[in-house]
């Protein structure tokens, strides 16, 4: 998986630069159908420009977690 990823770091980017790439990428959702492991995607009504969901409900997050966990375990 290392090897698959590295490519697409770059460990000289600025904060910003990284701010601006989540700004501008594109939606990864429709991709998501094709993975060939579980997959939990955590998202809002109004998620957008790089909005972190963990840090701003951190109590959500961990429920989902928790729940998606305990329905992949073993899978």
């Amino acid at each position: 998986m290392f090897s698959t990823w590295k490519p697409e770091t770059n460990p000289a980017l600025t904060i910003g630069d990284t701010a601006h790439g989540v700004i501008i990428r594109s939606r990864v959702v429709e991709k998501l159908q094709d993975c060939p492991v579980p997959v939990l995607a955590i998202g809002g009504d109004d998620d957008h420009a790089g909005h972190s969901a963990a840090l701003e409900q951190p109590e959500a997050v961990a429920r989902y977690l928790d729940e998606h966990f305990a329905l992949t375990e073993g899978v």
